[in-house]
């Protein structure tokens, strides 16, 4: 999974990624996506080696010499790792299905305002007065109501209605 062999998440992941950049309007996505395959290629062989020299190399403690093989609870928590790497290599679809809905989302809002909404940049549970501040149009993600009080900021949560300020400042 880790080099992205066909018919395991890894490659989906790879592969949804080197897409994504490839078919994206920013100036030299596709020159980006080469560069970004062969960084993924560099990868896979940095991980084969790392691979030979751990497995097949030569035991270098005394005390390795006698481990053990896997235990049953191992077993147990190997196996249905190995069974989600190849299920979402094989059908990613479920998967895919349900991100789908807010990733259009966010890519909407995004490319509606030109970019990431200031208010993104706040931080979680930080009060900002009411109203917008300069340069940040009304009506764009993000935005702080213009009546009432004022709000603490919910940063990427645009759905959820903004909470009343703190009676108290926080020391």
């Amino acid at each position: 999974s880790s080099i992205g062999l066909p018919g395991t998440n890894g490659f989906i992941g790879e592969f949804l990624i080197l897409l994504g950049t490839f078919t994206s309007k920013i100036a030299g996505g596709q020159l980006l996506a080469v560069i970004a395959a062969t960084g993924v290629i560099l990868g896979a062989v940095y991980m084969l080696f790392m691979y030979q020299r751990v497995m097949f190399g030569p035991i270098t403690r005394e005390e390795n010499r006698s481990l053990e093989d896997l235990s049953f609870r191992e077993w147990t928590t190997l196996v249905p790792l190995l069974f989600a790497i190849v299920a979402i290599g094989v059908f990613p679809s479920p998967l895919l299905d349900a991100v789908k809905a807010p990733v259009d989302e966010f890519v909407a809002r995004v490319t509606k305002s030109g970019g990431l909404p200031i208010r993104a940049q706040a931080r979680e549970g930080e009060v900002r007065p009411a109203g917008n501040p300069p340069g940040l149009a009304p009506g764009n993600p993000g935005d702080v109501p213009a009546a009432g009080a004022n709000t603490v900021v919910r940063p990427f949560f645009p759905n959820r209605a903004p909470l009343a300020a703190p009676a108290q400042p926080n020391p």
